[in-house]
């Protein structure tokens, strides 16, 4: 693409006809050029390693996203409404705490031993590094020795050869 082009009304865009054109317009955009400059108001960057290490503890929240293992389950709470408590620990052997309240059935999923990519905010509450909004993805190499297995529920699934290891639906 030429400089030239870049000056051209957005609605030269295949696919961009005049009810998109006016939605672009109100947003500001109104050539090729400021359509390649409009950018997410945020994006998550998963691809560069954040141990927990990095997490201080004066400061609220920390973006983590590590390789961890899972070490233990815990509960706490009132019987009949315990909350699970999954302690894991990363490759700078720091250990955390994942918080899951109303999400017990991570337990089956996040078993003592099963190594995982974790995403979240972390931060220092109560004497310890805890978060309780995180997301998580089994490693490749920590499934079963078949790439294929059954899910609780009876779903089949297929590990990914590559990436991260993803669990695609078959």
């Amino acid at each position: 693409m030429f400089q030239a082009e870049l000056k051209q009304p957005a609605a030269r865009l295949k696919g961009v006809g005049p009810k998109l054109s006016e939605k672009l317009l109100s947003l500001g955009i109104s050539t090729i050029d400021d359509v390649l400059k409009h950018y997410p108001r945020t994006y998550e960057d998963r691809s560069i390693v954040i141990p927990l290490s990095k997490v201080i503890k004066t400061q609220d929240a920390t973006i983590i996203n590590t390789e961890a293992k899972v070490i233990e389950h815990q509960f706490f709470g009132q019987p009949g409404k315990q909350i699970l408590k999954i302690i894991i620990e990363d490759n700078t052997n720091i250990q955390a705490s994942l918080l899951c309240f109303n999400r017990n059935f991570l337990a089956n999923q996040l078993i003592p031993g099963r190594r995982l990519l974790i995403y979240g905010l972390f931060q220092y509450k109560f004497g310890e590094l805890q978060s309780s909004t995180f997301e998580f993805e089994p490693l490749v190499d920590d499934i079963k020795e078949s790439s294929i297995y059954t899910s609780d529920s009876g779903d089949v699934f297929k590990a990914r050869k590559s990436g991260f290891g993803k669990i695609l639906p078959i």
